[in-house]
């Protein structure tokens, strides 16, 4: 499951054009790509959580 997650990431970093980049208060990382997409990375309990268009695909 974990893989699958991480081949989706590679993919989206891959082949997508990085449009924008915003950072919040509490020092999440949000990359604006091609299409209105969006990849959103962001710590919880001392995890990294990646998201794309709102859906989880890597926890570590």
């Amino acid at each position: 499951m974990q893989e699958e997650k991480q081949k989706e990431l590679e993919k989206v970093i891959l082949w997508k054009t990085i449009e924008g980049i915003s950072v919040n208060e509490n020092g999440n990382i949000c990359f604006i790509l091609g299409g209105g997409e969006v990849l959103h990375f962001r710590a919880e309990n001392s995890r990294l959580i990646v998201e794309f268009n709102g859906k989880e695909i890597l926890k570590t």
